[in-house]
């Protein structure tokens, strides 16, 4: 148990003299402050790779959130909200079209639950559950339940021949 926490000890300290190497607000800054985060986990395994594992699963991390926050934009108005998370459409009859399935999702899915639509907006904002949780003022596992109905929901409108059917 000692050993453990002076490794993480060590490992933070060295995460530290990088970080202080670093411009805040850099990419690279911001991975060591991930990693120095992830270091303090108790599951983290400890051993000889203990600081370059932690740089490599910040950097996967951070990856990933600019990935999502790339992929979905955030518009003004809910309809242009809705259209952006659905494929860009070339046909004025198109847009329309993908517009009604997602209101008929989001109805379907408001049956329900009456905080479907906050779920919705923070779904496509890519807002964390936890945060969407206190903005609907309701638990983050209700708020996951939502997600999955409006995912599965979103499956039965959008599902073509080639697609596996929702369970």
């Amino acid at each position: 148990m000692t050993s453990s926490l002076e490794a993480r000890f060590n490992a933070i300290a060295k995460l530290q003299a990088i970080r202080e190497r670093h411009a805040p607000g850099s990419r690279r800054y911001e991975q060591v402050e991930h990693a120095i985060d992830l270091a303090l986990g108790e599951r983290r395994a400890v051993d000889q790779f203990l600081v370059r594992n932690l740089l490599r699963d910040a950097q996967r991390v951070i990856e990933r959130q600019v990935a999502r926050r790339t992929i979905v934009e955030l518009p003004q108005d809910e309809e242009a909200l809705i259209l952006d998370v659905l494929v860009e459409y070339e046909t004025p009859e198109s847009r329309l079209q993908a517009l009604q399935i997602a209101n008929e999702i989001l109805i379907t899915v408001s049956r329900s639950s009456r905080h479907a639509k906050c779920v919705l907006e923070g779904l496509i904002q890519d807002e964390a559950m936890s945060a969407t949780a206190t903005r609907a003022c309701i638990s983050v596992a209700r708020v996951n339940q939502l997600r999955q109905s409006l995912r599965d929901e979103a499956r039965c409108h959008l599902e073509s021949p080639w697609m596996p059917k929702p369970r």
